[in-house]
């Protein structure tokens, strides 16, 4: 697998990687330069309010580690370089140990084998730990799969370093906290149901829940910002959560022999349960709407609402229409057929913990399609169990698929049909529904979608502060190591004050784009270069971004010389003044930016 991946990259291909990974380059970058654990801070983002980013410095320390020694050596760039390729494949490998191991609790004869053939309907899945894919959510990947293992494994030490692994995976990040509320509600089930040393395993659960909790908070939330609220990063609202739910589950576990009936446990555990929730609702209200609560409505529905990937299945035609549905009808196929596999009585408790997962990854992926592609880690087992039903009593003992799941599976029918009326009926609204064509509303939207790194690198002035669309802003930040100049916006919501500020500069509903320049402190305005016919529609829907994508400026603006085929366009703003007096220079034509005459090319 790690050779496949390797190939891959080298040959360009990673479908996985998008922007978050330049701004973690980014982040590790700063963190590399200045060694500040506690201050998340990027200096290269200026709104002018500064950017704090939402990910916690643990995410950063694998890559610190292996960049921090070598930068002596090779310097920081080949060093950061090294560390981008040779971490996610590292934490390949743990994934792959602990998915072997989720294969080996689900009673297969010969679970190596299995493990395998699982491996080939995943691959789509794995580009996640592909070299230079670096944002957190490979490292949460590995989280959830250690977590699902622990749970499945009933011995003690696991119950104990699955409370760890828990608090450790809500301090990274939030986007899989319902996968963790099934971990809970499976300790929580055993309880109930008075499995043997249930009571034990609750008890070391919750205890090291709530004790590595408080620890993650004094190691990520800095002295004297303990009592700071942060939604979409961890702070106190998140150790009040995991403080509740491990200090009720570590009591329950050591008052059992007092509890005695299922309905007692059943109440010992509920009513903390509710007073938690009650509690975080009453103390941090200001969460409620989850962690884009301090985000503006603007940015929401403007920015947010209309990024592919925020959407659903429902609302992509360009997917369920395309060739690709024949790859998502599969995996759709397979993961309803482990749901049906773990329904059928007689019910075996890690298979039904692997269903409820698969359920989860089906739900998040079909309403949200950027979690789609972590679908198949639990689709691909589903096919193999489909594959199963479907041979029936030409299984044989020892053959790869036999064992006492698959003794007892669900009729083929039964695995298929739930999943063939998934698919026909994910195919079918569109027919008997219109879905409206989605015209962004701002040219932001889309007059960021191209690569700087196409044309020349360019040497900013000392001081220059780019307004840009964000897509294309963190990708000219990350491009400039030696730190001359800075970004507005960046395509990450901390930023969003920056990111209103570009939308609403580039948004025709706009009557004085000049505001926003001048409130962002821009010294310059970055801009695809739009190098064809000039476009009617673009011109009427959004006239100063195609005017700026076109070389024809307003005149507040003077339009700086770059290559005839630079993909960029790159405006100097006069009146902002310091900066905004040069230009870029393209690296390989000047050393250093030079005062520009003011004239098009």
């Amino acid at each position: 697998m790690s050779l496949f991946l390797v190939l891959c990259h080298f040959a360009g291909y990673s479908p996985a990687s998008d922007l978050d990974d330049l701004l973690k380059r980014v982040e590790i970058r700063n963190f590399l330069h200045t060694g500040a654990w506690f201050d998340r801070a990027i200096p290269g983002i200026i709104q002018p309010e500064p950017f704090a980013s939402h990910w916690v410095r643990l995410v950063d320390l694998p890559y610190a580690m292996v960049a921090a020694p070598l930068t002596f050596l090779v310097g920081r760039e080949t060093a950061l370089d090294v560390a981008s390729f040779a971490v996610p494949l590292f934490l390949l490998w743990l994934a792959l140990c602990f998915y072997r191991r989720i294969i080996g609790e689900i009673e297969f004869e010969r679970p190596s084998e299995l493990f395998l053939i699982a491996l080939l309907p995943a691959v789509p899945a794995f580009f996640e730990f592909a070299p230079d894919r670096i944002d957190y959510h490979n490292l949460e990947l590995v989280l959830l799969f250690a977590s699902l293992w622990l749970t499945m494994d009933r011995r003690m030490a696991s119950a104990a370093a699955n409370g760890i692994v828990v608090s450790l995976a809500f301090a990274v990040g939030l986007e899989f906290a319902l996968f963790y509320a099934a971990i809970l509600a499976a300790y929580a089930v055993d309880f109930v149901a008075g499995r043997p040393q249930a009571d034990r395993r609750l008890a070391l659960f919750g205890g090291a829940l709530a004790g590595s909790g408080l620890f993650a908070f004094l190691i990520i939330v800095p002295p004297g910002h303990y009592g700071t609220v942060a939604c979409d990063t961890y702070s106190a609202p998140h150790l009040f959560a995991l403080a509740a739910a491990g200090i009720s589950f570590a009591a329950a576990g050591c008052l059992s022999s007092r509890l005695g009936s299922p309905w007692r446990r059943a109440v010992a555990l509920a009513i903390p349960a509710c007073l938690s929730v009650a509690g975080l609702v009453y103390l941090f209200p200001e969460c409620r709407g989850g962690p884009y609560s301090a985000v503006s409505r603007y940015v929401i529905t403007d920015w947010l609402g209309h990024i592919a990937q925020e959407k659903s299945l429902l609302d992509r035609p360009d997917i369920v229409l395309s060739p690709q549905i024949g790859g998502i009808a599969l995996v759709l196929l397979g993961a309803v057929a482990i749901v049906a596999a773990g329904l059928k009585p007689p019910h075996k408790r890690n298979l039904v913990l692997f269903a409820a997962f698969t359920l989860l990854a089906l739900l998040h992926g079909y309403f949200l399609v950027r979690y789609f592609r972590y679908l198949g880690f639990f689709a691909s087992l589903g096919l193999i169990l489909t594959v199963a039903a479907l041979l029936g009593r030409e299984r044989t003992q020892g053959s790869i698929l036999s064992g006492t799941l698959t003794a007892h599976l669900p009729s083929a029918p039964a695995m298929l049909a739930p999943g063939l009326l998934l698919v026909a009926a994910t195919i079918g609204s569109y027919f008997v529904r219109h879905v409206p064509k989605d015209l962004p509303p701002s040219g932001a939207n889309f007059a960021g979608d191209c690569d700087p790194d196409q044309g020349a690198r360019l040497v900013w002035p000392q001081g220059a502060s780019i307004l840009s669309p964000p897509n294309l802003g963190i990708q000219i930040l990350a491009a400039e190591p030696e730190g001359r100049a800075t970004i507005v916006a960046t395509s990450h919501h901390p930023a969003w004050r920056g990111i209103e500020r570009a939308f609403r500069f580039l948004d025709p509903r706009t009557p004085e784009p000049r505001i926003y320049l001048d409130q962002s402190k821009a010294t310059h305005v970055a801009i695809c270069a739009w190098r064809g016919p000039s476009s009617a529609i673009l011109e009427k829907s959004f006239p100063l971004t195609a005017a700026l994508m076109e070389g024809h400026p307003p005149a507040w603006l003077s339009e700086c010389p770059l290559l005839p085929a630079s993909p960029i366009r790159v405006y100097r703003y006069p009146a902002a003044g310091g900066a905004g007096s040069a230009c870029p220079a393209a690296e390989d034509t000047a050393p250093a930016a030079r005062a520009d005459s003011g004239t098009r090319p």
